[in-house]
């Protein structure tokens, strides 16, 4: 479950890192940007902003892996979990590999067909807590219009897509972050053990919010 992988990358980028760093071949954030260019502008911009909460360097910026001992994900490299990732070259990975990772999760919740910031913003929640609750959460979002009436069953179709294309999308990703918020907030109630991630947690949506504003600026600026 890619949420128990995340409370690794979610806490505060101030707050001290506890858990064990594993050295691997040199990989620095700027190689797997170089390499998502390749794929999309889009794509490579919302991968910057994902590494950003996904990865830990050394001090000479080069991407580690971790081994958080809560975490059930495992072996984790460049926010890329075991668990979830069990084919992935743990032992020699390159940029290109990081890339088709995520290239594959945001594939799977149609980035680019989603308007923009709502495809960053989806795309955001399938990494941090999996894709099925990320697109219930839109869903959820959009049936919140009066003249949308969608499944909530977090599969994403050109249905979904197209009831997203008909609301105005920085309102659309603002409602979405809202309910993962909210998510956030009752887990670390339900579960105690839970509760020291919260802190991390609602800085990364807040630091959502601001990139998705960014990104619809920039869109603006170019429509």
């Amino acid at each position: 479950m890619r949420l128990y992988n995340a409370q690794r990358t979610c806490i505060d980028p101030n707050e001290k890192i506890t858990y064990r760093s594993i050295r691997f071949p040199r990989v620095k954030n700027s190689d797997v940007i170089d390499a998502a260019q390749k794929v999309s502008e889009r794509f490579a911009t919302w991968l910057a902003f994902i590494l950003q909460w996904e990865v830990v360097t050394n001090s000479a910026g080069e991407i580690v892996a971790e081994h958080d001992p809560d975490d059930p994900g495992g072996l984790t490299f460049c926010g890329i979990d075991k668990a979830s990732h069990p084919n992935f070259p743990y032992d020699s990975p390159t940029p290109q590999d990081v890339v088709d990772a995520y290239r594959a999760d945001w594939a799977a919740i149609y980035g680019e067909e989603l308007p923009a910031p709502v495809g960053e913003v989806v795309g955001n929640f399938a990494v941090n807590c999996g894709r099925i609750r990320a697109v219930k959460w839109l869903q959820q979002a959009a049936n919140r219009q009066p003249s949308v009436n969608l499944d909530t069953d977090g599969q994403i179709g050109p249905k979904t897509v197209a009831a997203a294309a008909l609301i105005k999308p920085d309102a659309l990703a603002t409602s979405i972050i809202s309910g993962a918020t909210t998510y956030y907030r009752d887990l670390a109630i339900e579960n105690k053990s839970l509760a020291k991630f919260l802190k991390g947690w609602l800085n990364r949506c807040n630091s959502l919010a601001l990139f998705a504003d960014k990104v619809s600026q920039t869109t603006a600026k170019i429509g």
